[in-house]
């Protein structure tokens, strides 16, 4: 009885980090979806930018082209800083991933030991029951042997 206690205590500890690891890695891929639509807003916007610079400049306005590429080129150093970012989360990710399937590996053997142990449980049971079924016939035997009548 005392092994079951500890074993279903391991089993709910096993689950509990299972649980746990899984809330982190919906978490950090979260964080990576929100980090790449803001990259590609960077991109649109990038884009965006850089055809309002193409158009005045065919209608022949260059006053704002330094502008246009200043900003441009410091929108440019914000994505490349936003997607160097990205690739460290997506790293974060890789490694939570890791942790998230050690976690499923340790509780699904925490949950085969739990079988096995139920199987060993129920075997040992039955051996009892029978053991003292035996018992039960064998005294019955004895009283009768006892009493002077015989069993055929």
């Amino acid at each position: 009885v005392q092994k079951k206690v500890k074993l279903q205590k391991v089993l709910d500890y096993r689950h509990m980090m299972l649980e746990r690891e899984k809330a982190k890695l919906g978490e950090l891929m979260h964080q990576e979806q929100l980090m790449t639509g803001e990259i590609q807003k960077m991109t649109a916007l990038i884009t965006d930018k850089f055809s309002e610079m193409s158009e005045s400049q065919q209608a022949g306005d260059f006053s704002f082209t330094e502008m246009y590429e200043k900003y441009l080129r410091k929108l440019a150093v914000e994505r490349r800083q936003k997607q160097q970012e990205l690739a460290e989360h997506r790293k974060l990710v890789h490694q939570q991933k890791g942790h998230t399937v050690d976690a499923f590996r340790k509780k699904s053997i925490m949950d085969k030991l739990e079988g096995k142990h139920k199987k060993a449980y129920s075997f040992f049971m039955d051996q009892q029951e029978l053991k003292n079924i035996e018992d039960i016939v064998l005294t019955r035997k004895a009283a009768k042997v006892a009493k002077g009548e015989e069993d055929d």
